[in-house]
This record gives C-alpha cells, sequence and structure tokens, in this order.
C-alpha cells in the first residue's frame, strides 16, 4: 500500500523547471545576391574613378565584383571568400592574393568579411541609393561610393573563381609601390 501512494504521489503535479535559451542573431534572409549595374565611384588619395559593376554574393562564402567601366568589359575582378581577397587586372594580365587577415592588420577601420558582405548586397539600402565605406591603407586614402542597381536576392549566381593561369602573379608591396 505504502508503494501504491508513493507512486500515486509521485504522478502528482510536478513544479516544471523552465530553461530560456538565448535568441539566435537574425540571419540574413538571402542566400545568394545579385546587384547589377551598380555606379562605382573610387576615389583613391583624391584621385576620382567612375565605373559600372556587377556584384554578386554568396552568403558567408563568396563576393565577386566585375569592374566594367566600358562597353560592359570587365577590366577588373575582385573575389573576396572570408580567407582571401584575389584582384585580378585583366588588362594587364596579372593578379595578387591577399589574406584577409593580413589586410584587416593593414587596413583602418579594421576590414571585416561581414560588413564587406553587407556592403556588396546593399544591405540596408535600396535600388538607386548610395553607400559610401572608407579605408586607410599604409599611406593611401580609399573610398567607395556605390549606387546601387536593380538588387536580385535568392537567384542563382556564377561565383566560380576564374582561372588564374592566364595571368602574372604579382605581390601586394610590389603594386603598392608602382
Amino acid at each position: 500500500m505504502l508503494l501504491l501512494i508513493l507512486v500515486l504521489s509521485a504522478c502528482g503535479a510536478r513544479k516544471k523547471t523552465v530553461i530560456k535559451v538565448p535568441d539566435e542573431p537574425a540571419m540574413p534572409s538571402w542566400h545568394t545576391a545579385l546587384v547589377q549595374n551598380t555606379v562605382a565611384v573610387l576615389e583613391i588619395d583624391g584621385r576620382a574613378f567612375n565605373a559600372n559593376c556587377m556584384l554578386q554574393t554568396v552568403r558567408d562564402s563568396m563576393i565577386i565584383a566585375s569592374i566594367m567601366p566600358m562597353l560592359n568589359m570587365e577590366l577588373i575582378r575582385l573575389e573576396l571568400t572570408p580567407d582571401t581577397i584575389v584582384a585580378i587586372d585583366k588588362v594587364n594580365r596579372r593578379y595578387t592574393r591577399v589574406a584577409m587577415a593580413q589586410a584587416e592588420k593593414h587596413v583602418v577601420p579594421a576590414l571585416r568579411w561581414s560588413d564587406l558582405q553587407d556592403f556588396a548586397v546593399g544591405e540596408g539600402v535600396q535600388s538607386g541609393e548610395t553607400a559610401a565605406v572608407g579605408y586607410t591603407f599604409r599611406h593611401h586614402t580609399v573610398k567607395l561610393n556605390l549606387t546601387y542597381g536593380p538588387m536580385n536576392r535568392d537567384v542563382p549566381v556564377n561565383v566560380r573563381s576564374l582561372n588564374l593561369d592566364r595571368y602574372q602573379f604579382v605581390d601586394i608591396n610590389t603594386l603598392l609601390n608602382e
């Protein structure tokens, strides 16, 4: 009888323990993004260069910026991953590669993948609006203004890395001293 009372009392109302799990930060709703007909104004040490560009992004994986100043011919291509930045000069058939960690050490404010990703997809801006970012690298000042063109999210994008065998590698320090 005592065993029956213990079993019945154990099946009675119990105090529930609730464990609060912290909310995870909201992830962007997009996985891929394509921003076309973007107008870029790149200012290097006070000298401005205008060009059209196209930005292709796969979230947390790769950003490709195609710089096409005339006739939709890609003259410069930037391929960025969370680990590496590759700049390809198609006119002079050369390229350079920099580790993101190395760039973060020399660029003020610090160059961060998440900031670049948000900037590439126009996070927080609408088509036709302009966003700007500015950095200092060694003794150079660089400012980039982008006026975003039409934005498409979660569409197929072509972010295959370019075959670099056709281009000559040039160390970033050599390029900066030219």
